[in-house]
């Protein structure tokens, strides 16, 4: 009798195990547009993250723009994205910590020397997938934030300054003295 109680209580903890697993696999938030006008909120975006093998695939999608935007990373290997048939690179990675819990953003890079105007970066994380998608030429960039931490690591990337998003910020000129 100990023994089918152990097995039912291990079954249990299992099964709900799963259900949590589960829930914590669609990520319900917002995608908002950036661009030199400013940012503006576009819709609202599901993201299911489904893990097979070695790989996890984020798909989500953006009802108003009718797209669905899929991308897959492999869990043992960073140094590419494949995301719409195209391979990005690993370009930089960098750690912000928010509440105590380090969180790796990694910033992908597609640039076929071949062609123009496709560059593209995409700022990527395991918990939430792709976090900002920016095309190089039009100056444009699309958020996708889920919470208050996706929220946070969303204002860390646009905000930084050392070459992760933006480059560095030169300072003003010296003042020249009227002497001179």
């Amino acid at each position: 009798m100990v023994k089918i109680t152990q097995i039912i209580i291990i079954f249990l903890f299992m099964l709900s195990c799963a259900k949590i697993e589960n829930k914590n696999n669609l990520l319900i938030g917002y995608e908002k547009d950036h661009s030199h006008r400013g940012m503006s909120v576009v819709d609202t975006v599901r993201t299911q993250r489904i893990i097979t093998g070695d790989s996890i695939f984020y798909v989500t999608q953006i009802p108003k723009k009718n797209h669905v935007m899929k991308v897959r990373k492999s869990y043992h290997n960073d140094s590419i994205l494949v995301g719409q048939n195209v391979i990005f690179e690993l370009h930089k990675t960098k750690v912000y910590k928010i509440n105590g819990a380090n969180y790796t953003v990694y910033k992908y890079v597609y640039n076929d020397e071949q062609s123009s105007d496709e560059e593209e970066d995409i700022f990527f994380t395991d918990e939430y997938g792709v976090l900002y998608d920016r095309l190089w030429w039009f100056s444009y960039g699309s958020s996708y934030e889920y919470d208050l931490i996706s929220t946070k690591l969303v204002e860390y990337i646009t905000s930084d300054t050392t070459g992760f998003f933006k480059e560095k910020i030169l300072p003003p000129p010296p003042k020249l003295n009227k002497d001179d």
